[in-house]
């Protein structure tokens, strides 16, 4: 993904709110800190309006994860994509599991291209087999395997309430990042080394994650099988907020609870269960 290198308009702790800083300056914040979901909603509205060139999306996190940086922040954030992360306790990812992961990716990708059709839950199997990247979209959401597609949303209270149940400390982090517009349910944009998936627009509804969620689904393209630096969604981020968990929900704006986030009546998540079965079968030579 390619870097955002102009200055954008963002929040930095301790400074007067919304002035002209490079992304790295963000990535590297602890987060300006947010007390209510209102107070949120309207710093995102000023992010929004000011960086108009770009369309705003979320991600929740219970914690900031960082990384160290060879420019004038010792640490950056890591917006990573699952596949790249490092086992827990490591800070770089070996070769070996790297390529072990893509295998497993592959492999199960391929389950899907010749399951899928024949599930009877889903009108839109020619485009599923047709283009990688959807098959990888649904690995990921339903969390089957690690893939180079990152979850996003469109729904800002759908990030604060993924990121405020998450963890155990006293904040939260939701980041916002620029990304081109979206042109249906696939979008390739060369020219920015991006491709992006709407979940609303593969998923039937009967996956009723995907459509709670209002799910989006970001990596680098053409997909590669080293971590470099274009794979961290980082270098995207146009603010990053701390979220104070005591308070910031209220009746009028509650926290999404998690059965409605991550539906367990899904027939799609039944589907993927057994696409990951067959496959741990054959891995196990039980099939």
């Amino acid at each position: 993904m390619d870097k955002i290198d102009r200055k954008v308009w963002s929040f930095l702790p301790g400074t007067v709110p919304l002035q002209r800083c490079a992304v790295p300056d963000v990535m590297a914040s602890r987060g300006y800190e947010i007390e209510s979901f209102p107070a949120l909603v309207e710093a995102v509205a000023s992010v929004g309006y000011a960086n108009r060139r770009h369309n705003l999306f979320f991600r929740g996190q219970g914690a900031d994860y960082t990384i160290p940086s060879q420019g004038r922040h010792s640490r950056i954030a890591s917006v990573l994509p699952s596949i790249y992360r490092p086992p827990r306790g490591n800070k770089t990812i070996p070769g070996a599991l790297l390529t072990e992961r893509f295998d497993e990716l592959d492999a199960l990708a391929d389950e899907v291209a010749a399951s899928y059709r024949g599930s009877g839950h889903f009108g839109s199997w020619k485009r599923i087999g047709r283009y990688p990247e959807l098959r990888w979209a649904l690995l990921q959401h339903y969390q089957v395997c690690p893939t180079p597609l990152i979850d996003l949303t469109q729904s800002l209270r759908v990030a604060a309430s993924f990121a405020t149940g998450s963890g155990r400390g006293k904040y939260a982090i939701l980041q916002a990042f620029g990304l081109p517009h979206v042109n249906g349910s696939i979008s390739y944009h060369v020219d920015e080394s991006l491709v992006i998936v709407k979940l609303q627009s593969i998923c039937p509804p009967a996956a009723k994650r995907a459509h709670y969620q209002e799910g989006f689904l970001a990596a680098h393209f053409p997909a590669t099988r080293e971590r470099t630096p274009a794979v961290n969604l980082g270098y995207r981020m146009l603010a990053k907020f701390r979220l104070r968990k005591e308070g910031f929900w209220d009746d009028e704006f509650s926290r999404i609870p998690w059965p409605a986030l991550m539906p367990e009546d899904d027939a799609i998540k039944g589907y993927f269960d057994g696409v990951l079965g067959r496959y741990l079968a054959r891995v196990r030579g039980e099939a």
